[in-house]
């Protein structure tokens, strides 16, 4: 899976308007597991921009922006022109491909593929523990 870290909730803003009517989109598989994504998240960044004076006018929490059939499955408002993308850059990349007439804001910055481990304890509890495996290209 691709890991992910939150963007400063500062830059997110400086890339948005007051007068912008916003959908916020999440990936459920990676950035939740990344514990950056994830419909807590999700509301969670909505509620703090309803507070800062935003206009959220809505959320979609889908399991792959990286898959085109995800996408497809989306009618936004037509009154959206931003698009907050909680997800790794593809999903981005995505939006960005099926928007092309709203601005796209990514909440998230990829850093590279995570392995996930998950330990059994002896008394039955799962352990997770996430390695960052940096990869070259």
């Amino acid at each position: 899976m691709i890991g992910t870290r939150d963007r400063k909730y500062a830059k997110i803003v400086d890339e948005l308007d007051k007068n912008n009517n916003i959908s916020i989109i999440s990936c459920n598989t990676c950035v939740r597991l990344s514990d950056t994504g994830g419909e807590k998240r999700m509301n969670e960044l909505a509620k703090q921009l309803r507070e800062d004076g935003f206009n959220v006018v809505d959320g979609y929490l889908i399991t792959y922006p990286c898959k085109d059939e995800y996408f497809e499955n989306i009618e936004l408002k037509k009154n959206i022109d931003t698009i907050i993308m909680i997800s790794c850059a593809s999903g981005v990349a995505n939006a960005s491909y099926y928007y092309p007439n709203c601005k796209i804001v990514s909440a998230n910055d990829s850093r590279g593929v995570v392995v996930i481990e998950e330990k059994i304890t002896e008394n039955g509890e799962v352990n997770k523990r996430k390695k960052l495996r940096r990869v070259k290209v």
